[in-house]
């Protein structure tokens, strides 16, 4: 153990921290979005209007500029692909569906203790209601 001691109790061995991770392919990928094709289009404005038209039509076009296509390639969907496309832009657009997961009671009903202050909300609101807001 030639390296006991060698840092004083709470000093960091590594003061600047962790570099970042380099994101190679992920810069790449918003750099290709970001161009204009000859449409006029960004290719993130061409990749959203494929999604969409795969769920409102039930498949992806894929525009070629070669000889050996005359015609755009169409690939049909599956139903299992439609549900994960429909899933992926439905989780883009409303986030996540909210789950509810019990990290501290095992399941078992929680005890939840409180004290109502003086002047606290239950003190200022109406137990009546405002007759004046009906129409």
């Amino acid at each position: 153990m030639a390296n006991a001691g060698q840092f004083k109790p709470g000093q960091s061995g590594n003061p600047r921290g962790r570099p970042p991770k380099a994101r190679a392919l992920a810069n790449q990928l918003e750099q290709l979005l970001k161009r204009k094709g000859a449409d006029g289009r960004t290719g993130k404005q061409a990749f959203a209007e494929a999604v969409i038209s795969g769920l409102t039509r039930g498949y992806i076009e894929f525009p070629t500029s070669t000889e050996q296509y005359e015609k755009p390639v169409r690939i049909g969907l599956t139903g299992q692909e439609y549900i994960s496309l429909s899933r992926i832009v439905l989780a883009h657009l409303d986030g996540p569906a909210p789950t509810n997961v019990d990290v501290t009671s095992g399941g078992k009903p929680l005890n939840v203790l409180f004290e109502i202050q003086e002047g606290s909300a239950e003190d200022d609101a109406s137990t009546e209601p405002d007759d004046s807001a009906e129409d």
